[in-house]
């Protein structure tokens, strides 16, 4: 048997566990649809899981190949990468209908997890966390610890995964004159980079909630909170004067961003 053989048995799979998923996929359809008989499944791959976990990996691959992760110099200052960053994640949302079945095994192994989903973490998605981390923390200047920056990390994802999820709530909720420009990459990623740094710098700040590590909240040394809660309020009052740095670096971004200052060039962008 060829490595040929072993290719057309993954892409046959690919197309049926997206249409249908693991439960429903049968290894009889897959060897049909890939001109196969049912020992060659056994052969290239031990068995049925074995096989979806393997077709799982292509599906990432693919859609990576697609739109890759961006890369950057190590000069590019956050706000250019947290912008590249979600330019690539929202062209992969928007435009899975042009990636086929590795974008809707990749979206149906997220929202119905199973075995495969851990593998697909290690090998893809946890890399480009890493770099997502690294950006809010650079954003943020290391004022937070790891609990408020997964919470960051989260929300920047959860913008982008919203216009996938919800194309069509959109397109019905916008005027049909505006329901393109609602989905359209660019605006759309420019909306989420804006709006997730006014969200960093407000948390930076001062205005937000605690790293979880004990160490601040929200910029303010956590024996001031202590302080200030001695008299059995529930919540604090007033909020200490922001740090002058913290305060300088975001009114310079604020004006970056505003005149788009730092954004690169279609021939620069990485990812594109």
């Amino acid at each position: 048997m060829t490595d040929s053989t072993r290719d057309r048995i993954l892409e046959a799979a690919g197309e049926v566990f997206a249409r249908r998923g693991f439960e429903h996929g049968t290894v009889r359809e897959i060897c049909a649809r890939a001109g196969v008989n049912v020992a060659a499944v056994n052969y290239h791959f031990r068995d049925k899981e074995s096989l979806y976990i393997e077709s799982v990996r292509l599906a990432h691959r693919r859609v990576l190949e697609n739109v890759p992760p961006p890369v950057w110099p190590p000069e590019t200052p956050p706000e250019e990468r947290l912008r590249l960053f979600v330019r690539a994640l929202c062209t992969r949302m928007l435009t899975s209908h042009k990636l086929g079945w590795p974008m809707q095994l990749m979206m149906r192994e997220l929202i119905e997890p199973t075995g495969a989903c851990r593998a697909m973490v290690e090998d893809f998605i946890r890399p480009q966390f890493r770099t997502l981390l690294d950006i809010v923390d650079r954003l943020s200047g290391g004022r937070f610890g790891e609990e408020v920056l997964h919470r960051m990390a989260f929300s920047i994802v959860g913008q982008c995964m919203f216009y996938h999820v919800s194309a069509p709530i959109v397109r019905l909720l916008v005027p049909d004159t505006l329901a393109d420009r609602a989905l359209d990459v660019e605006k759309v990623a420019d909306h989420v980079t804006r709006f997730s740094l006014s969200a960093i710098d407000a948390l930076a700040r001062g205005s937000g909630e605690g790293n979880g590590n004990g160490a601040e909240v929200a910029g303010r040394p956590r024996d001031s909170v202590e302080a200030a809660t001695d008299n059995g309020d529930s919540e604090v009052c007033s909020v200490d004067a922001p740090d002058p740095s913290v305060a300088s670096a975001a009114e310079s971004r604020s004006e970056r961003v505003s005149t788009g200052s730092g954004r690169s060039s279609g021939e620069d962008r990485a990812g594109t």
